[in-house]
């Protein structure tokens, strides 16, 4: 029979409002509960690529709203084209390039997107109750409960937690102890920020890469320093530019001072670029003001766990995006599996509706998909993050690998586009 209760959705990240939409435009009820107190409570992030979610995306919603992605949510609507490169940040040497035309070439899609007008684009036609914190959730017979922490109490044919790498969902799903056993910091330090450039200075961005590029730099004891720059936003007259840039180290013995203040943030940075990177590439972080708000980002990762396998909650409970499956940035995934996790939920869930299967059976066949790809992609991100720190040389041969890939068109699959 039909889902006779709603989809309870906590989270109004990009997995769970991806979620709401595919749902929607099915008729499938839901409810999407968000902790904010409204939409722009809290920053967002910066920038991000889209590439393997797109298609998926795109044949889930309603096509009227997907065809506005680009006006509303690219970090330069002016310009929809997507390059990638990797530069020597000794030499300025192009390592590494895929550009607009190569991807057109293989037919490959991808978009650089803002993250804050990615999520007020989601929000669209999405009906979201805010300020509401999950306490827990109660397993039935015949649906889920879950309690807020003021109290209210609201009934469902499913949870799906969209909630994060400190997703309550998890978190009591797997126990407080396997939660915070499995949920592991990755031993790198970055330190990121983003400012406002006029034209000149973007030419000098654009003289790597019109939209992201990556660079390795050394220090003087031979120590990596990874730096990733990317165009984040545009004023509305197309005169300025945001640029974000991140500085990385990896740091496994815990040996690198944490600075406590904004200033000390963005010194630290600053001296790892003028250390590791010639004068063009340096000048990037050191031209930032002072007054460049530089935040240290503490990237954490969690496989998939064996407890979903298990489904003990007989279908009614599961996890989409970074509450199923927290990976570190250095595949450029992370969003692109959520949003995937969401899709292929969703199209279980719309069968489950439709009545041709049951809901338990609809749940196991997403974690069939979803747990090995989520596993991988953990895995796989983790020893980017390694190979980006301690071997450039060989993460560069596999970027180029990859771009092979994509453009020969052999092996489809998304662990292939992570470009």
């Amino acid at each position: 029979m039909p889902l006779d209760k709603p989809v309870l959705i906590i989270g109004g990240g990009m997995a769970g409002l991806s979620l709401a939409h595919a749902l929607k435009q099915q008729g499938v009820p839901y409810r999407l509960f968000e902790r904010d107190q409204n939409p722009n409570h809290r920053a967002q992030g910066w920038s991000m690529s889209l590439h393997f979610c797109l298609d998926p995306l795109k044949k889930a919603i309603d096509p009227a709203h997907y065809d506005t992605l680009t006006a509303k949510a690219l970090v330069n609507p002016r310009d929809p084209a997507t390059e990638f490169a990797v530069i020597d940040g000794r030499t300025l040497e192009t390592l590494v390039r895929f550009d607009q035309h190569a991807m057109l070439a293989a037919n490959f899609t991808a978009y650089r997107i803002n993250r804050t007008r990615f999520r007020q684009w989601l929000l669209e036609q999405i009906d979201v109750e805010w300020d509401q914190r999950l306490q827990s959730y109660a397993v039935g017979e015949d649906g889920v409960t879950i309690t807020m922490e003021d109290g209210k109490e609201v009934q469902g044919s499913i949870l799906v937690g969209a909630d994060g790498v400190n997703s309550v969902v998890c978190e009591q799903l797997i126990g407080s102890e396997e939660f915070a056993r499995t949920t592991t910091v990755t031993p790198v330090r970055v330190l990121a920020a983003a400012r406002w450039v006029d034209k000149k200075g973007y030419e000098l961005v654009k003289s790597f890469s019109s939209t992201l590029f990556m660079a390795h730099g050394r220090l003087e004891t031979g120590e990596i320093v990874a730096m990733f720059v990317a165009i984040n936003d545009i004023s509305a007259d197309g005169d300025q530019y945001q640029v974000l840039w991140s500085l990385s180290r990896y740091d496994p013995e815990g040996i690198l001072p944490q600075q406590e203040t904004n200033e000390g943030r963005l010194n630290q940075a600053k001296a790892w670029a003028r250390e590791a990177f010639v004068d063009n590439l340096s000048q990037l972080v050191l031209d930032s003001p002072p007054d460049t708000i530089t935040a240290e980002i503490k990237v954490r990762e969690r496989p998939p766990h064996e407890t979903l396998k298990a489904n003990s909650t007989n279908g009614r409970v599961t996890l989409v995006g970074d509450a199923a499956h927290p990976m570190t940035m250095f595949r450029g995934e992370g969003g692109n599996h959520a949003i995937l996790d969401s899709m292929l939920l969703a199209t279980q869930l719309i069968e489950a509706h439709q009545d041709k299967k049951s809901l338990r059976d609809a749940v196991d066949a997403y974690l069939a998909e979803m747990i090995p790809r989520g596993s991988n992609a953990v895995l796989e991100s983790h020893q980017a993050c390694e190979l980006t720190h301690k071997s450039p040389e060989y993460m560069i041969k596999m970027r180029q690998s990859m771009i092979e890939q994509v453009k020969t068109g052999h092996d489809a699959t998304v662990e292939n586009k992570s470009v």
